[in-house]
């Protein structure tokens, strides 16, 4: 991963319920610069980022500021527009606050990302309002996601899984072995939340089929398997197995929470298995975790997507596509040779109804 660095010219402002205040003509002007090079030795190998976190005790772990040339801790108040009628409404503004060296207070800087130095000093004096407070806390869902970079196969070819959009058609391994993509969304966890709940970090399922690469998935993300023996031991040839338990057997591992991770959501008008980096893997399920584990805004999406959804009722009627193990049903499986299980989880990525 590189180094990663932004600069930008800030102002001193003051910020008080979703608006701001300040005069750019007389403002100090700071030389602000964000950097992922958490510990300065110039090398990409401390999980450093430039996403910038809300977090309630200060100080973004991932990201470090320097105002002109000092490093300091920081916290992000507003990462806002500005509202219309104002000056270049719809422009987005960073509002963050250090407290400079020899001083007791603290300080509220505004940064413009889409703006020249030039501009931002033409922005009118005294108030300035906003169109949005801070966003809440990123949503906690760690039911069925795949990380970012997961490469997804679709009609159009493989598509990283961030960039999927209503619309797209993927490959499946189920029904009719093409679904169209009804929504897609995301949730981004900082390395902070990664670090309070072990149960939210990424799952690297270790390469199956050669040149495919690893898997990087939620913990309770299913997996398809299918071998013969899975008939003679529970009555079903294609079942899904949470990848963590996988994990646990030494097929995979958890990742540390060096960095922040964007988790991907991905939704069909049914509950399928879809073939990637020579896994099979679960689209999201519809069920009583929506209401659990989403956010307002994410309900609401689905929402419009599906009318007769709501919250605590009317969820529609997902059926999964394959059975999922129990622990008692994985653990008599998993005694078999590591060779066994690997071969059915390449066989899980057969079609159904197709020859393994």
């Amino acid at each position: 991963m590189a180094i990663t660095t932004r600069i930008f010219l800030g102002l001193k402002v003051s910020y008080n319920n979703g608006d701001t205040n300040y005069n750019p003509a007389s403002s100090t002007d700071f030389d602000i610069q964000f950097t992922s090079d958490l510990d300065g030795n110039g090398l990409a190998d401390d999980g450093g980022d430039l996403f910038l976190d809300f977090l309630a005790s200060g100080n973004d772990p991932d990201t470090k500021v320097l105002v002109n040339g000092v490093s300091l801790d920081f916290r992000i108040l507003t990462i806002s527009t500005h509202a219309a009628g104002e000056d270049f409404p719809g422009t987005d503004v960073i509002i963050f606050e250090v407290t400079l060296p020899g001083d007791t207070k603290s300080t509220r800087i505004s940064i413009y990302p889409e703006l020249t130095n030039a501009e931002v000093a033409t922005i009118g004096n005294g108030r300035t309002d906003l169109t949005s407070a801070p966003p809440p806390s990123p949503p906690v869902y760690d039911g069925v996601c795949f990380a970012a970079g997961t490469l997804i196969e679709t009609d159009a070819g493989a598509v990283a899984v961030e960039d999927l959009r209503a619309g797209h058609v993927c490959r499946t391994l189920t029904g009719t072995g093409r679904a169209t993509v009804r929504w897609a969304g995301q949730s981004r966890l900082t390395r902070a939340h990664l670090r309070a709940d072990t149960s939210l970090r990424v799952i690297r399922l270790f390469e199956v089929e050669d040149g495919r690469g690893d898997l990087r998935v939620s913990a309770q993300h299913r997996i398809a398997i299918r071998h013969p023996m899975l008939e003679l031991l529970v009555g079903h040839s294609e079942m899904f197995v949470p990848a963590f338990w996988l994990a646990d057997i030494g097929m995979g591992r958890v990742e540390p929470p060096e960095t922040s991770v964007i988790y991907c959501h991905v939704l069909f008008d049914r509950h399928e298995a879809m073939p990637m980096h020579g896994f099979a893997a679960e689209s999201l399920f519809l069920g009583a975790e929506v209401n659990n584990r989403t956010d307002p805004l994410m309900q609401q999406e689905l929402e419009i997507v599906f009318p007769d959804m709501r919250v605590g009722a009317g969820l529609p009627k997902m059926k999964t596509a394959y059975p999922t193990m129990n622990r008692v049903e994985f653990r008599g499986f998993a005694r078999m040779r590591h060779d066994i299980l690997r071969d059915a989880l390449r066989a899980g990525t057969v079609a159904e109804g197709a020859e393994a």
